[in-house]
């Protein structure tokens, strides 16, 4: 009865988070707000689905990356399915557009960047009403992108077109320069693990039709990329 009640009076929320603090630091965000409740937290995926089945929060607040998976994608994805009343705002460190277009697949309502926490109350706000929420910074890298693509293909058949983003260009540099991608990993900010970079490096060379990171460091330095 008591959930009941703070559904009809509130927009009730579940964050997903691995990290504990920044679960926290949210949830007092949340708390100096009359009209949103936090009804719980889950800190894997396997948990955000299941209390978003006990607890039909208005809001899941999900991170994309939970230890080393992009778990929260598929979590987004089974509570949009299983779950429609439910929507999810992407809450990530990932400012890459290929990140925002894989949660939107998934069923995301919304994407914001960590950073950009004075977003957050409106972000939730905005898609317990049924609307899309991206922040100012989201908005500007799907824009970037857009433009990207519309360049490309105003090239003739015979040039090189970008077809890197600007993370993968950033990865391929430290590539080219003999770095682990562990080594990779610690040296980029925000700090990623470095199962992400190899995914990155896996999708570089999907990209460019190429076999093995030798071939990525020749395409690399013949194509002036870095």
């Amino acid at each position: 009865c008591y959930l009941k009640y703070l559904k009809m009076n509130k927009i009730t929320v579940l964050l997903a988070d691995d990290h504990v603090l920044i679960r926290a630091g949210f949830k007092v965000l949340m708390q100096d707000t009359d009209d949103i409740e936090v009804l719980g937290e889950a800190g894997n995926a396997q948990e955000a689905i299941a209390k978003t089945e006990e607890l039909s929060p208005d809001v899941v607040v999900m991170d994309i990356s939970m230890g080393e998976k992009e778990d929260g994608l598929e979590a987004t994805q089974i509570i949009s399915e299983k779950f429609p009343d439910t929507k999810v705002l992407i809450l990530s460190m990932h400012d890459e557009e290929e990140y925002v277009y894989k949660s939107i697949k998934c069923g995301a309502h919304g994407y914001l960047l960590k950073s950009a926490e004075k977003e957050l109350i409106r972000g939730i706000k905005a898609i317990a009403k049924g609307e899309k929420y991206f922040g100012a910074s989201v908005s500007k890298i799907m824009t970037e992108g857009y433009i990207q693509r519309a360049k490309r293909q105003q090239k003739s058949p015979g040039e090189k077109n970008d077809q890197l983003t600007k993370r993968e260009i950033e990865i391929l540099e430290l590539i080219v320069q003999g770095l682990s991608s562990t080594d990779i990993a610690e040296k980029l900010s925000p700090i990623i693990s470095p199962r992400t970079v190899e995914t990155h490096k896996s999708n570089m060379m999907k990209k460019l039709n190429l076999k093995n990171t030798p071939e990525l460091v020749k395409y690399a330095l013949e194509n002036k990329l870095v």
